[in-house]
């Protein structure tokens, strides 16, 4: 049986016209699949462009979808059926054959013209021979959806990895900042502790040139007002004072062995008791007012303590901080004095007690 020849020029000017399926099928003796073999030979030729096949009907009336035709008037059918339902045929009591057909291959002029027409606007690649439009856009969006899927990874982990950065920055910031506060608390610690020294040195050596002074040239006279003063005496301090004395303190406790009976709200003891004393030194505060080193005297004015030591009475002086404590003869020895320079005082009456 000799093969049908078909003009590749006819086909495409029918297709261009608009033809559907059937009237090509039925004007060329094509079947479903010899229609669609035309087609892909006419776009892999590059004669024709899929976009045209897949603008030309819609999806469910092209002949990718058409299951049956019948094999005695070829007339398409979506359905299989036992009988045509065109021509009447029984399917069962024909074996017809159907005729090979062969498509003539486009000429070289054809070829050259379809080559120089302009791509149409936003045109789909040519789909593979396994599939069609359907099969192409779902490949399409499945590439587009890992495409965009790759693309959120991506930015997240970017996102994260500034994130992650602009952390370590942050925490790197903080720790420099902790550095130099620290670094500025030792400065300022050691600026403070070298002033001290240099304080402590300075009053070391002002009180030493003081000392020094008072035994080589005598110790300064000040004037002193608000004091009567005995013939030939002369004042050398003069200060406010808070006098303190240490004293023991004793307390009784009573101690109950007996028996307590409440009859009413009047509670009644019966036997015994053993008292015990507890005792402890406390520093009491004795009054305040004005000290006065003297060339013959210790002189004190104010409430409770109005005074005098006589500087032949001294024993002798410890310096504390804030305070100088004279041990003297008689009651008031031993007493606390909190006046505003106890080392002045403290080295007059050094000076006093070695010249006595």
């Amino acid at each position: 049986m000799s093969k049908q020849k078909i003009s590749a020029k006819d086909l495409i000017a029918d297709i261009r016209a608009g033809m559907d399926d059937p009237s090509l099928m039925k004007k060329y003796g094509l079947s479903a699949q010899g229609l669609q073999t035309a087609f892909r030979k006419l776009v892999e030729a590059n004669v024709l462009k899929q976009a045209e096949l897949d603008k030309r009907l819609p999806l469910e009336q092209r002949t990718a979808d058409l299951a049956w035709e019948c094999p005695a008037c070829g007339m398409p059918q979506v359905h299989a059926f036992d009988q045509c339902p065109k021509c009447g045929t029984v399917v069962s009591k024909i074996k017809e054959v159907a005729p090979k057909h062969d498509i003539l291959e486009p000429s070289k002029e054809l070829v050259e013209r379809q080559a120089q027409l302009p791509e149409p606007r936003n045109s789909l690649p040519a789909p593979s021979r396994k599939g069609t439009l359907g099969h192409f856009l779902a490949k399409f969006w499945r590439i587009i959806s890992a495409q965009n899927l790759r693309r959120r990874l991506a930015e997240r982990r970017r996102v994260k990895e500034q994130q992650r950065l602009e952390a370590e920055e942050k925490r790197r910031r903080v720790k420099e900042q902790q550095r130099l506060e620290a670094e500025k608390r030792r400065s300022e610690a050691l600026a403070e502790e070298h002033d001290r020294r240099q304080n402590e040195l300075a009053l070391e050596n002002q009180y030493s040139q003081f000392l020094e002074q008072c035994q080589k040239g005598g110790i300064p006279v000040i004037h002193a007002p608000s004091i009567v003063l005995k013939k030939s005496e002369e004042v050398y301090f003069a200060s406010a004072v808070k006098v303190q004395q240490q004293k023991t303190r004793k307390k009784t406790h009573r101690g109950y062995a007996g028996t307590r009976v409440k009859i009413g709200k009047v509670p009644f003891y019966f036997g015994g008791s053993s008292p015990y004393t507890t005792s402890e030194e406390v520093i009491e505060t004795v009054g305040l007012g004005d000290f006065f080193i003297t060339n013959k005297r210790i002189i004190l004015v104010g409430t409770k303590i109005n005074y005098s030591i006589n500087i032949s009475k001294i024993n002798g002086a410890q310096l504390f901080t804030d305070a100088v404590q004279i041990y003297n003869e008689g009651t008031n020895g031993g007493r606390f004095y909190h006046i505003n320079d106890p080392r002045r005082a403290a080295i007059i009456l050094e000076v006093l007690l070695s010249t006595d």
